[in-house]
C-alpha cells in the first residue's frame, strides 16, 4: 500500500478490515457478505493479485473470534477456496 493506507503488519490489516464494516445508516447495514467483498476489492486495489479470498477468510475468521457475528461462514461455499 501507499500513503496513509500503508499496511505493514497484521494489526493494521485487521484494523482495515474493521474499518470497512461500515458505514451503517438507517436504510443500510453492512452485513457479512458485503463487508468481505469490500475487503476483497480493497486488497485488489492495493495490488494483491493472489490468494485474496483466502486472506479475506483468514482475517474474517480471526476477527469473528473477537467480535462474534462479524463473519458468517455459512454464507460461503467451501468450494470457493
Amino acid at each position: 500500500g501507499e500513503g496513509d493506507e500503508k499496511v505493514t503488519n497484521t494489526y493494521q490489516l485487521i484494523g482495515k478490515f474493521l474499518m470497512l464494516k461500515g458505514p451503517d445508516d438507517a436504510d443500510n447495514k453492512v452485513e457479512s457478505m458485503e463487508h468481505c467483498e469490500k475487503f476483497w476489492y480493497w486488497l485488489q486495489d492495493k495490488g494483491i493479485s493472489a490468494h485474496r479470498s483466502a486472506i479475506v477468510k483468514a482475517v474474517a475468521c480471526k476477527v469473528n473470534g473477537l467480535f462474534p457475528g462479524v463473519y458468517d461462514p455459512d454464507l460461503y461455499d467451501d468450494d470457493d477456496e
